[in-house]
């Protein structure tokens, strides 16, 4: 997908989600590796990084979803510190949103849903408007229930929009990868990516962190630090059993469930 060099962000999502109402607030999701959570948990807070298709220092979530996948994530990888960690932060970590959009960026940019979309409509012109209410409005328009986003069901068909309004038609076309049945899966088609300028503190805003069992004891041996850190947080804590040599990429997929159905108790 191609970046927008110069013109206007035509914002078409949001004008279209804008009279819906906001529902449900979701919490943000963001996925790192074992090693990556080592240096979030001892700085105590999610920093921002370079943004390689912004060119920003930036901080990335998902609404509610743990649909995030790591580079070369399907390889198969012997030492914990590849494996993923789920941290789910309250939304009002975040009250200065950078950017929201309706899939992930990255993807985009990197090409994986050019088979699907518009080669005419730019990234930019699906941005929605900055801020969670546009995120939660986008999830009310394009889904209908909070169940049919977290599990990826677009609710908009493309026979119910007109053919000249193409940001809505491809943003149909693309978040079809996500639903359940798709010849091209990606779940990625339709996570709500939301993105801030600032870091996060921990303390009172991480509400729930999936780790490897393994990372707080193995072998007979705990890991007293971490195990002391997570209860200074007072954060709850749910583990998963790890096994080496199993692709960090399916592991998330396993526990793309078991995330997600907290939520979906909550709606």
């Amino acid at each position: 997908m191609k970046r927008r060099k110069a013109g206007v962000r035509k914002r078409t999502l949001s004008k279209e989600a804008s009279k819906f109402e906001t529902g449900h607030e979701l919490p943000l999701i963001h996925v790192t590796t074992v090693g990556g959570a080592r240096e979030i948990l001892s700085e105590g807070q999610l920093s921002t990084e370079r943004c390689s298709v912004f060119g920003k220092e930036l901080l990335y979530f998902f609404l509610a979803r743990p649909d995030y996948r790591f580079k070369h994530g399907d390889e198969k990888r012997e030492f914990l510190s590849f494996f993923p960690v789920v941290l789910v932060f309250d939304p009002a970590s975040v009250p200065v949103v950078y950017h929201v959009y309706p899939f992930d960026t990255g993807g985009a940019v990197a090409g994986l849903f050019d088979d699907l979309s518009d080669p005419y409509t730019m990234l930019e012109d699906y941005e929605l408007s900055p801020n969670l209410d546009a995120a939660h409005k986008h999830v009310s328009w394009a889904f209908g229930s909070i169940e049919n986003y977290l599990d990826g069901n677009i609710l908009l068909k493309a026979g119910d929009v007109p053919a000249f309004s193409n940001v809505v038609q491809s943003f149909v076309s693309i978040a079809g990868m996500a639903s359940q049945g798709s010849n091209k899966p990606d779940k990625r088609a339709s996570a709500v990516e939301i993105a801030s300028q600032h870091n996060v503190i921990l303390k009172s805003n991480l509400r729930k962190i999936i780790v490897p069992a393994q990372m707080l004891s193995d072998a007979g041996v705990a890991n007293e630090d971490l195990v002391k850190t997570l209860k200074e947080l007072d954060v709850d804590v749910e583990l998963y059993d790890w096994q080496p040599n199993l692709a960090p990429n399916e592991i998330l997929s396993n526990l793309r469930e078991v995330v997600l159905s907290e939520f979906r108790r909550d709606e």
